[in-house]
């Protein structure tokens, strides 16, 4: 008798014995019977099972069953439907092209910009890493459960290279240097629709992938060798475990919201990628997982799925990523830097900061304007909620206001469940409400001056107040329209009205332009004369 490794497509590499002298035919038929219902899968497909090397030699129905196989290089069960294009095919995975787990290397932290972050962030943030390394589910106590670490912002705002920063600190696990496996669902190596549907195969293969010996992190070749790689390689769990050992590793995932099914409720799918990375890189000591998203709400979706079949739930720490604290870290950043007021406008966001000065605003304006195409083609009633929504946030930071979609132009702060708010830039709020559309024609024109305000931060002068002006009536305004009124700052403002009426929020009107224009009007006499009764009850601000 001799052990025949083998491997059927889609699933993991096996072990059968077969008489000394089996030809293929005899091997197709104890596999057949071996596996049972998944090779009836496969057959319901209406696919003859064929099989070839790991060379990728077709093997003959009478050919003797090869004796040298192995788990690294089984016999492959595919179908003619592959074989009609060899080149296509995809293999078992190839572990001799792979470095070992600690000999990996993440991709390196640019040297430009200058990564800017305040005093303490990053020994902060490798102490944090570096103590969840060291615990185990259930150390502390029968509800003990290790918590991975998430870190949330807009677009450009500078996820990746908090990530790089990262990957780069050094790690220990005992005397044992930690290997980091760094995974990027964005960039190089961007999702098509295969990796949607099987999200798990898809870190499976980005995971072999940055152990591939000859990865280069260059623009353009890292992405020309990934296409090669996934359409030459099928990874599964048991390649990346068997790969992987007994190393300690961090797993670092970059947009992990781009995996469309961690969005969804009750998906096998998400449960199945959320298990694998809490029982190989949470539960274990020695392990841990790190990852990036510009949703909020993966956070919450994450820690239920990896507790899918349990009535408990795994929290996610949020690490707030670094502001520019400081205006000579700005100038670095941003060869055309403006001033405080500017670095006002982008939200303090590092990454922001820098990517507007090297690139055009139309480099993420496509992306934005599909989110407010979509948002726009929702009914009347809908866009005035999502209006109004809008404004609360801005005042109180509650995420759960706002619609998922939205969370591509936030900020995130807070450290754990329940703690978590969301900043608003002028830039991201401009950009939202100037291209909101309300049916209501003075909601229209209110988001509209709101957006004019946003820009006012950076386009008033250096001297003047105009700009911080902007954003006291920008707050003053979405108080007013949501009635959001805290002591002492609108002191019994709402008592001036019954609770009955909903009065009406106006800017700058109304005005009469009878003597004077707006803008000429220099004191309260002036501005009186051109203010004529109106729409009531109604609250105006000028």
């Amino acid at each position: 008798m001799i052990d025949v490794w083998f491997k059927v497509d889609g699933l993991e590499a096996d072990l059968l014995e077969v008489p000394d002298g089996a030809v293929i035919a005899q091997f197709r038929n104890a596999v057949k019977s071996h596996l049972g219902k998944e090779l009836q899968e496969i057959a319901a497909r209406e696919l003859k099972v064929s099989f070839i090397t790991a060379n990728s030699d077709r093997l003959d129905p009478g050919k003797p069953v090869p004796d040298a196989t192995s788990f690294e290089s089984p016999l492959i069960v595919v179908s003619p439907l592959l074989l009609r294009e060899p080149k296509q095919a995809k293999i078992s995975l190839d572990f001799s092209i792979l470095k070992p787990p600690l000999e990996i290397r993440p991709p390196p932290s640019p040297d430009l910009p200058r990564f800017v972050c305040p005093e303490g962030w990053k020994r902060e943030v490798e102490l944090q890493i570096q103590t969840q390394l060291d615990t185990q589910d259930f150390e502390l106590d029968e509800g003990h459960r290790v918590e991975p670490l998430a870190v949330s912002r807009c677009s450009r705002g500078g996820k990746t290279r908090a990530l790089y920063e990262m990957a780069n600190m050094n790690f220990t696990y005992g005397d044992q240097h930690v290997a980091v496996i760094f995974v990027s669902f964005n960039d190089y190596s961007t999702l098509d629709q295969h990796d949607q549907e099987k999200p798990l195969e898809a870190l499976l293969l980005r995971i072999a992938f940055a152990a591939f010996e000859d990865l280069q992190y260059k623009p353009g070749t890292t992405k020309e060798q990934f296409e090669a790689f996934r359409k030459s390689y099928h990874v599964t769990t048991s390649d990346v475990l068997y790969w992987l050992g007994q190393a300690p590793a961090l797993l670092i995932v970059d947009e992990l919201n781009n995996l469309s099914t961690i969005a969804g409720r009750n998906s096998d799918k998400a449960a199945e990628i959320a298990n694998f990375i809490k029982q190989y890189f949470l539960a274990p000591a020695g392990r841990y997982f790190v990852f990036s998203s510009h949703i909020l709400s993966t956070l919450e979706s994450l820690g239920v799925y990896m507790e899918f079949k349990t009535s408990s739930e795994r929290n996610v720490l949020l690490q707030e990523l670094p502001l520019v604290d400081d205006l000579s870290s700005a100038r670095t950043l941003n060869k055309h830097f403006r001033g405080a007021r500017e670095a006002i406008y982008y939200g303090l966001m590092p990454g922001l900061i820098h990517d507007r000065s090297e690139k055009s605003p139309k480099s993420v304006n496509v992306k934005w304007s599909a989110i407010m195409t979509e948002v726009n083609e929702k009914s009347p009633d809908e866009r005035k909620k999502t209006f109004f929504c809008i404004l609360k946030s801005l005042l109180d930071g509650d995420v759960r206001r706002i619609p998922t979609e939205f969370h591509a132009f936030l900020d995130a702060t807070g450290s754990g469940p329940g703690s978590e708010r969301v900043r608003w830039s002028p830039h991201h709020l401009e950009f939202v409400l100037s291209r909101l559309i309300l049916d209501d024609l003075n909601d229209d024109k209110l988001a509209n001056s709101m957006a004019s305000l946003c820009k006012k931060v950076l386009e008033s002068k250096e001297s003047s107040g105009d700009g911080w002006e902007g954003l006291f009536v920008l707050f003053l305004l979405a108080r007013c329209i949501t009635k959001s009124w805290e002591e002492p700052i609108l002191s019994g403002f709402d008592g001036l009205f019954a609770s009955n009426e909903q009065p009406v929020v106006l800017f700058d009107s109304p005005f009469l332009v009878g003597f004077k224009f707006y803008d000429q009007c220099e004191c309260w006499a002036d501005l009186k004369k051109e203010i004529v009764p109106g729409e009531a009850p109604a609250k105006s601000i000028y």
